[in-house]
């Protein structure tokens, strides 16, 4: 979509813009290109939200013996991934289908 609006000269590079508030150091590097055309970027993105959310049900780590993680390593091992042939707590269950 943007390619018609260069194409049609509707609007111009915001890249001095970017440049002056330091955008591109904290913009996903995979967004870049979504809003660019020949070298040129030509959207500001708002509302672009991300949920880096880990959830986790303290009863069942309890109940099993594990204390709540701090890390992804912590997580992954409470899980089995540490060499244990069963993993002491799941990662996701699922429910049983209705019959």
């Amino acid at each position: 979509m943007i390619g018609t609006y260069v194409a049609g000269k509707q609007i111009e590079p915001l890249n001095d813009l970017y440049d002056a508030e330091g955008w591109l150091a904290v913009m996903p590097e995979t967004l870049i290109p979504l809003i660019s055309q020949d070298g040129n970027i030509y959207s500001v993105p708002v509302n672009i939200h991300r949920a880096n959310v880990l959830w986790y049900n303290p009863g069942l780590l309890e109940a099993n013996g594990v204390e709540v993680p701090t890390t992804m390593d912590e997580w992954f091992a409470s899980a089995g991934d540490d060499g244990h042939p069963r993993p002491r707590v799941r990662l996701a269950a699922r429910a049983p289908s209705a019959r």
